[in-house]
């Protein structure tokens, strides 16, 4: 059984059999930075900065404008980079609620 927690800034992965150890080496607001920069370059936002995205702002269909067709280019980035897939409709509504909610997806499925 895998539990993740956040403790001091630094996300953690707590394994039954190899204890607790940082998640590769990515604290959750590292993660979280990583993503808006990968967001702003893999749907080629021009007039947006990274400090434009709010971590806990609706995502999909929010001040972004990221629609149902951008989506679809963000889960083939979390794919290939990340290797986390989101392989169904109704996880892509819980998963792209927010920045935040996307990052903690990711953080716990990450290959």
């Amino acid at each position: 059984m895998i539990l993740c927690t956040v403790h001091t800034g630094v996300l953690f992965i707590r394994d039954a059999a190899d204890g607790v150890k940082p998640h590769r080496g990515k604290t959750m607001e590292e993660l979280l930075k990583e993503l808006k920069i990968k967001i702003i370059e893999s749907l080629d936002l021009i007039d947006v900065v990274p400090e434009d995205i709010k971590e806990d702002d609706q995502l999909v269909g929010g001040d972004l404008g990221i629609d149902s067709i951008e989506v679809l280019e963000l889960v083939m980035m979390i794919e290939k980079d990340y290797g986390v897939k989101i392989d169904n409709k109704e996880l892509g509504a819980k998963v792209f609620t927010s920045l935040r909610t996307l990052a903690q997806y990711i953080a716990e499925n990450r290959a």
